[in-house]
């Protein structure tokens, strides 16, 4: 899944005479955080390396829906991970 950032250039469309927009590939996190309440995760996304974005990006959606960046060398986002592994594949079974 690739996700994309549109840049709006404004009026001036000298740079792509057709758009007034170009695509944006980037890393998602910025900044990360070692942990979170659990009890307040929806849902965990996991982002591996891709060609734009070296590094491999863990995305928690809190119940506010804000969306919080973890670390992923850190022992929570490890076990976050793990704790979601377990639950897919307790619903396959």
């Amino acid at each position: 899944m690739y996700v994309f950032t549109f840049i709006y250039m404004g009026m001036d469309s000298s740079y792509f005479p057709c758009f007034n927009y170009f695509l944006v590939l980037k890393c998602q996190c910025l900044r990360t955080s070692k942990t979170v309440q659990p009890s307040l995760i929806k849902k965990v996304q996991e982002f591996p390396p891709r060609p734009y974005c070296s590094k491999l990006e863990i995305i928690i959606t809190l119940k506010n829906n804000v969306k919080v960046c973890l670390d992923p060398t850190h022992k929570f986002a490890k076990a976050v991970l793990e704790s979601t592994k377990v639950k897919k594949r307790e619903l396959l079974n």
